[in-house]
């Protein structure tokens, strides 16, 4: 049965269009800013590899593996995963030390990746509207064999200042958070979210809150360094 976050739909229409990843044609060279602010996080912090979650077509991985981190990236979509093994291919990259796997990160077991030093979720959480799921994935995080990797997330939170034709697709639940009628996403209330993190014993190390134009829409995200 698809699962109202799977993502397949929406890529296979951008792999027609020879789109590179979820936003279309990407810079594959221009550093993401959910990367620079993770590295910016950890900058007195030595890590060596880490786990993508909700990879995409790989432009994230694709970058941090060009630092030279070891990285393997999660994708539920099979063909964000052939997307992101193309665009590798397309820079000659193979030889990173990278990798992608076609998996759901809900029901993928962590077990086996002892050495992650760094877990890795851009855009991921708000696809998770239903409590039920975010629960599975922190779950799933506790479970990796190093028992306090760093978790770097950039989700969507709430604001006044997105588009009202934008609002309408939501509606507040009793913990101030913007969820949409199809579960498709959620925008965050911000200080719900850490007591949400806090209270799944995750440590909150870092944090910033931006606003940015994305695409001509105006979004609103939290980045979020936790352990």
């Amino acid at each position: 049965m698809k699962k109202y976050y799977d993502t397949e739909k929406i890529y296979q229409e951008n792999y027609h269009k020879n789109f590179s990843g979820w936003n279309g044609k990407a810079e594959a060279r221009k550093i993401n800013l959910s990367v620079a602010t993770s590295l910016f996080f950890l900058r007195n912090i030595p890590i060596k590899n880490i786990l993508d979650l909700g990879s995409g077509g790989g432009e994230n991985a694709i970058y941090f593996a060009k630092l030279g981190y070891n990285v393997i990236g999660i994708e539920l979509s099979k063909t964000a995963v052939r997307l992101a093994k193309e665009n590798l291919a397309k820079e000659n990259l193979q030889d990173l030390n990278i990798s992608f796997i076609n998996q759901d990160i809900m029901s993928h077991s962590f077990k086996n990746y002892s050495q992650i030093d760094l877990v890795f979720l851009d855009s991921v959480l708000h696809c998770f509207g239903e409590a039920k799921d975010r629960q599975k994935l922190y779950k799933n995080l506790k479970s990796l064999p190093n028992p306090d990797p760093y978790i770097f997330i950039s989700t969507l939170i709430g604001s006044e200042k997105y588009p009202q034709k934008y609002l309408k697709k939501f509606e507040q639940d009793k913990n101030k958070n913007l969820v949409s009628f199809n579960n498709y996403r959620i925008l965050f209330d911000f200080d719900y979210l850490v007591s949400e993190l806090e209270k799944h014993g995750f440590e909150l190390i870092s944090s910033q809150i931006i606003e940015q134009n994305h695409e001509n829409d105006f979004m609103k995200y939290a980045n979020i360094l936790l352990r």
